[in-house]
Order: C-alpha cells, then structure tokens, then sequence
C-alpha cells in the first residue's frame, strides 16, 4: 500500500512540476509578445560619420509610428555604417538580416542580383506599393530578366555641363557671365580674372565634363551622340583632342590650376576664395548648393543642356533576401516614400536639435549637431520635405521638370557589366592614371603625348572593352523592344 500510495505522490508531484512548467512557458511567452518586439533592420548611407545621436532618431521614428498604432510588432533600427559598401557585402556575405538597404549604384546592384542576395518585388509593390507607384514612375525601376529588384529615389536624373564660378569675384572685378553660353566663350572670362586679378586662379578642368557624352560606366567606350546607340573610342576622337588643345592654351596663358598636385572635388576648389571656376555638371539648385557646400557665394552659367544618361537609373531601395518578413519591409518602404514627417527626420534630424526652419520656412542645418543625415537624392523620396535653406521654393518642381524634359539616352537604364572585361578594365586605369592629369592639367603638348596615350589604351584592351559593352548595349535594346 506504501509502494502504490507513494507511486500517486509522485505521479501528483510530477504532475504539478509539468503543469508549473507550461504555466511559466506560457508566461514567458505572453511576456515576449507584449514586452519584446522583433527588430527591423533598415540600412541607409551616411552624409558622414558625424552620427552620435542616430540612436535618439531611432527612438523617435518608433515612437512616431507606434503613437499611431502602426507596425507595434517591430523596432525598427537604422544602420548608418560609413564604410557603407564594405559593411553591406559583409552582411550579406554572412546572410545576416537586412529588411531594407539603399543600393548607391548600378553596377552594385548588378552584384546584388547575381550573388542572389535580393528579393524580387513586383508582387511586393503590386500589393504594398501603391504610395511607391504614386510617387515614382515606372520607367525609374530596375529590373533585371523581367524582375523588379530596385527602386530609386526622387532626385535630379541628369545633368548639365557649366562653370560654376564665384560670384563675389565676378562682382568684385566686374566680370560679365550673362553672355556665356558654349565653352569657348569662356577665353575670354578666364583672360579678364587673369588680367584684373592675376593672384586669382580662373579655373580647373576635368575631362569628365568637356562634352556631355554618355559614358556608359567608365568611360572605355561612349555614347558621343545619346541618341545613337554606337559605343567609340572617346579619347581617339578629334572632339577629345581639341579640347586637349585648348586645355594647353589656357594652362600656357596662366589660366589653369594644376590638378596633378591636387586631386579633388569641384567644391574642394570652390571652398578657396583663389580660384574663380571649374568647368563641372550641374541641375536644378546647384548653385545654391555648392554655396552651402563651399562657404563661398557660387554662381552657374550652363555652356550645354541638362540631359538623361544611362546610369541614371542605377541606384535606389531594395529588399534582401535575409529580410524577416519581405511583405512587411514593403509595407515599411511604401511608408518611408510618402511621409513627410519621416523623411524629415530621417534626411535632417530633430527639429531644434539637428536643424531649425527658417522665417521662410526653410530647412536650416545646425552645424556638428550630432547627426548629418542621409543625402537628399539618396532618400526615399525628397520631394517630401521643405527645401534646404537659400533653395528656390519652387526646386523639387523644377527638378521633376528639368528630368520630364530632358532629352534622354538611348541606353537609359543600361548598367555595364565589366566582370568579362576586368584585366582591360584595370589595365585602362592605369593608363589613364599616368596620362589623364597630365593632359587636363596642359603641362605637356598634347600633340606630343596624345597618340602615345591613345596607343597605350589599345595594349591595355579599350578596343575589347568597347566591344563588350556594344554587345551587352544591342542586347539591352534588343530586350527593351520586347
């Protein structure tokens, strides 16, 4: 009777240890549910490395979205990594999560796909992107063999070749820019600087900007006429050489920076109050901004229109395919492209804390604030937010219709795919590095050195590059017809 009194103890006392285990499970359970919140991680690029404050932008984008009962079951968290490109292909290459990523270029994207680290969105916009598609036309979709994996933001999609000059030397010396208008005009601004200011360096060149050709990734085989779909040779052709030419006259005269000293950005030079232009691209509100860039008041005179080139589509959001819940980062996206609210906390900060707004109601950046935000054409969508500070009010309108207007390449939406070329590709840059400077900088003849270059550019694999890329651009076309 022991034995069998003491097997119902036991059975009892077990019992009760089973049923205090599934009451604690179900404890920690509900506990997980209503305490913890799966993460949602969103990464974006940096202006800089100045983000000391990202985790306060953090909390408030939750506490914005939760405070109006919308995606209660997540934490988003913003990534803002400066080494941006190293750190994603770290990610992705360890198939860690990633819900949604800013794509910075074609070519990147172009490895995404093939390493098959993206999700394919048609479905996903069709059902959760309808404030995307309101937004954003088609034709600014990546899609790769009939599947959509990019979408870019709302920016600028071409450029302009001018001189961005300062305006307070001009003003200062009286020199007239109302009648440039082609760059042979500017002969005689740079002898006026060189003549009432002979301290002040008139320019800096680059050859990216001598004629606004389509360059098709790289520049080893272009698109002179954006409406002709025929890759050449740009630095064999009597346009390039002339402009070397010139480039030479001006150095001899006095009017060029040596840029083989100094390598660098237009508004690096800018910055300078010793250098009065540089022959660079622009859009709608450049002038504006190389002045917040600079410090200096810049002014812009267009020597050839604002056009649409193939890259232009190349970069934008995409959802990997280590995301938790593809649906839901659709869902999220479609939000971060049309609400006012986030992109402005998002691209500028607390307000009062990372910027004011100014009398007229415009975006002022608070200088070493804590956080620098995200680049207005790498956001989602910047139409959605106030204009930066000494903007046009009217900029996100003469943008969209500077890109309606536009004429546009012939290659539009073609992205190189260099990996069959990469030995030509390397070999080209290294020609191009020993020789280019040189030439823009006019310290040598071009006569003397210009066939050599052309030469070397054939040992090192232009022809075969060129090739390539006619034969990737035909099948493109081939394919758009379809």
């Amino acid at each position: 009777m022991k034995r069998v009194r003491l097997k119902k103890e036991i059975f009892f006392l077990t019992a009760v240890c089973v049923a205090i285990a599934v009451l604690l499970l179900l404890f920690f359970r509900q506990r997980k549910i209503f305490d913890e919140k799966e993460k949602f991680y969103i990464y974006f690029k940096p202006i800089s490395d100045q983000n000391r404050d990202l985790e306060r932008i953090n909390q408030k984008l939750n506490e914005y979205l939760n405070a109006r009962k919308e995606m209660e079951d997540i934490e988003i968290e913003l990534i803002m990594p400066f080494n941006y490109e190293e750190t994603l292909t770290d990610v992705f290459v360890k198939s860690e999560q990633i819900d949604l990523a800013y794509c910075p270029n074609g070519s990147l994207l172009r490895e995404w796909i093939s390493n098959g680290w993206l999700c394919s969105l048609n479905n996903l916009v069709e059902n959760y992107g309808t404030g995307i598609k309101a937004n954003i036309a088609e034709e600014y979709f990546h899609y790769e063999d009939g599947q959509l994996y990019g979408i870019t933001t709302n920016r600028d999609r071409g450029r302009s070749v001018g001189l961005e000059y300062n305006r307070e030397l001009a003003e200062e010396y009286g020199i007239d820019m109302t009648g440039v208008t082609c760059i042979q005009d500017l002969n005689q601004i740079f002898s006026q600087v060189k003549e009432k200011a002979p301290e002040i360096i008139p320019a800096v060149v680059d050859y990216r900007f001598l004629h606004l050709v389509d360059g098709l990734g790289d520049y080893y085989g272009v698109l002179m006429d954006i409406e002709r779909p025929e890759v050449v040779n740009l630095f064999e052709t009597e346009e390039f050489l002339d402009f070397l030419k010139m480039i030479r006259q001006w150095q001899q005269k006095g009017y060029l920076y040596d840029r083989t000293e100094n390598d660098n950005y237009p508004f690096y030079y800018m910055s300078s109050s010793h250098i009065f232009s540089v022959v660079t691209t622009g859009k709608p509100g450049f002038a504006s901004q190389e002045t917040r860039l600079t410090g200096q008041e810049i002014g812009y005179v267009e020597l050839e229109a604002y056009k649409v080139f193939s890259e232009d589509v190349g970069y934008g959001y995409v959802i990997p395919v280590t995301a938790d819940d593809p649906e839901r980062s659709m869902k999220v996206l479609n939000r971060l492209y049309t609400d006012p609210d986030i992109a402005h906390l998002l691209m500028y900060g607390i307000e009062g804390e990372h910027y004011t707004l100014t009398d007229e109601g415009q975006v002022r950046l608070i200088s070493d604030s804590g956080y620098s935000g995200i680049n207005g054409y790498e956001y989602c969508n910047q139409y959605l937010t106030r204009v930066p500070e000494g903007e046009a009010d009217t900029l996100w309108e003469e943008m969209e219709t500077a890109n309606q207007t536009a004429e546009k390449s012939v290659a539009y939406g073609f992205t190189f795919e260099e990996e069959p070329v990469q030995k030509e590709v390397a070999l080209c840059d290294q020609v191009c590095e020993q020789y280019l400077d040189l030439l823009f900088s006019g310290q040598a003849d071009p006569e003397s050195i210009w066939e050599e270059f052309c030469r070397e550019l054939r040992k090192a694999g232009i022809e075969r590059i060129i090739e390539e890329k006619q034969r990737q651009l035909d099948l493109f076309l081939a394919e758009e017809q379809l």
